[in-house]
């Protein structure tokens, strides 16, 4: 949970009246007001319904309010004409926290920031963009009898130059505070020389004027150290506390406060009995009372009984205030009739304690051998029988496992005892001869007209091994290759038939393990 945002009126969604770009801070927006001589605008997203000239966004004002229909317009920098130097005008948004901020807190504050684009005094585009921004605290109400700088360090600044009409640039960051503040002034508070910006002389691209920019959505929280002054737990689990607000942290034992347990922001432990603790934060101590409350709540070992005779499950903790969950009520026992998990809660004292045990029906019926799926020869297939505790399971071949891999053709059979007695199933498992799909050319002319000049044969399959012998009518070898990309081009070889023959193992297209050898014959044709 966060802490709250005290600054008031933090998006100038309260107004007095419709702004329009004539409208001076403090004459329109509520809780606001101008920090310095040079008055910071207000402008509204319904300012045309005050002055046409004043709707937003439009050619000369490009941006919306980030949230809401109000925002501010302050200036960073002056600079009057395109022959002077940059000028330390300067216009600031102050306004009263609504509460004040102790000293030696830590606080988090942001705001956002967008350039305004134009020079709103010439109502000329392109106005120069620069400066800094920040956000002072202070303990008194700022006011500058002037048109310049105000004089101070800003707790949050950057000085970062936005060009960007389209985005909002987020500016924030935390600071422990030296003093009790009270009020908050946003601006520029740097000279112009430590500033930031793009010369109109220098790039033509922007005009003379000022540096302007809108802001919005302004917060301040104080991140106050937090822990809790009481916290119970039930004997045997662990106490979490979790320090909100703190960059230091360190956790002990108040009847040992120098001996440190942790130093993280989140201290998990497990206490035995009731503990005292002590928290040593940035600026203080604080302390938890640990009060540990001795239930026990066991409903047993997840377990698996014969479906045709009746189990129950007994409450454990009849003398507290307990629930069987889906529907059950607070029965004594509880006689289950299908599988599933069954869950009781129960609460005594300031410790709620939740068990779950699952019971399973055993019918013998049940226990089958699960169809499978021929496969290729060469391959292996899982025979799984259903698995469950308290059963003891035997194959055939002296197997004691649910699951029996084989490879070979035949009858595999399972004897399975379980609470209800026993069962014997057997399954018959035939594997398949798998092949590759070839294409084999019976006939081929290496005339050199560019068709069927090669012997070579066509496949689908990704090979682990290859090859290929091609014979002539006598039986003697004329071609040898283990290169499936290879083929016969019979250059030398005169017309006739020949044999050949193909041995190969791999992977046909369906992912099946392969393994063949194919004889057949050929045709040479001259």
């Amino acid at each position: 949970m966060e802490a709250q945002n005290i600054v008031p009126n933090s998006s100038f969604e309260q107004v007095l009246q419709i702004p329009d770009d004539t409208s001076a801070l403090a004459n329109v927006v509520v809780d606001w007001f101008h920090g310095n001589q040079i008055k910071p605008l207000a402008t509204h997203a319904l300012a045309a319904e005050v002055n046409p000239n004043f709707a937003l966004p439009n050619p000369l004002r490009y941006q919306s309010p980030r949230s809401g229909k109000s925002m501010l317009l302050y200036k960073t920098l002056g600079y009057q004409n395109m022959t002077q130097s940059l000028t330390d005008h300067r216009s600031y948004a102050a306004t009263k926290l609504i509460r004040p901020i102790p000293n030696r807190a830590k606080v988090y504050a942001e705001f956002y920031i967008n350039w305004h684009g134009y020079d709103c005094c010439r109502s000329e585009p392109k106005a120069f963009p620069g400066g800094q921004h920040g956000m002072l605290f202070t303990p008194d109400r700022p006011f500058e009898n002037s048109a310049g700088i105000f004089a101070g360090n800003p707790q949050i600044n950057t000085d970062t130059l936005l060009t960007d009409t389209v985005n909002w640039l987020k500016v924030s960051g935390t600071f422990i505070s030296q003093e009790r503040l009270e009020y908050i002034i946003i601006g520029n508070f740097f000279p112009s020389d430590q500033c930031k910006f793009i010369p109109p002389l220098t790039t033509g691209q922007y005009s003379g004027g000022e540096a302007f920019y809108f802001l919005e959505d302004v917060k301040v929280r104080i991140l106050d150290p937090h822990v809790p002054d009481t916290l119970r737990v039930c004997y045997g689990d662990s106490a979490e506390l979790i320090a909100r607000g703190e960059e230091n942290h360190a956790w002990a034992l108040s009847i040992n406060p120098s001996q440190i347990l942790s130093r993280d922001s989140v201290f998990k432990f497990m206490p035995l009995s009731n503990t005292l603790l002590n928290f040593y934060g940035s600026f203080d101590t604080l302390q938890t009372y640990v009060i540990v409350d001795h239930f026990k709540l066991d409903l047993g070992e997840d377990t698996a009984v014969c479906a045709y005779e009746p189990f129950y499950l007994i409450n454990p903790s009849q003398d507290a205030d307990s629930s069987w969950w889906h529907g059950f009520g607070s029965a004594d026992s509880l006689q289950i009739q299908e599988s599933g998990w069954y869950s009781l809660s129960a609460r005594k004292g300031g410790c709620l304690k939740t068990d779950s045990v699952h019971v399973e029906l055993l019918y013998p019926e049940d226990y089958k051998l699960e169809d499978v799926e021929s496969t290729c020869l060469g391959r292996s297939l899982q025979l799984k029988a259903k698995t469950l505790d308290h059963v003891d399971f035997h194959w055939n071949d002296g197997s004691t496992d649910s699951v029996l891999t084989v490879t070979e053709d035949g009858w595999y059979s399972i004897s399975i005892a379980h609470p209800c007695g026993s069962i014997v199933d057997s399954l018959k498992v035939e594997f398949e001869r798998c092949v590759c799909t070839f294409f084999l050319p019976d006939a081929f002319s290496p005339n050199g007209d560019g068709l069927n000049d090669v012997f070579k044969p066509v496949f689908k399959c990704n090979f682990d091994e290859y090859k290929l012998w091609i014979y002539n009518r006598w039986g003697q070898e004329v071609f040898k290759t283990i290169d499936p990309e290879q083929g016969w081009d019979g250059t030398d070889a005169p017309q006739g038939v020949y044999m050949f023959k193909i041995y190969y193992k791999g992977l046909n297209e369906e992912g099946m393990y392969v393994e063949d050898l194919i004889e057949e014959s050929l045709s040479l044709i001259r």
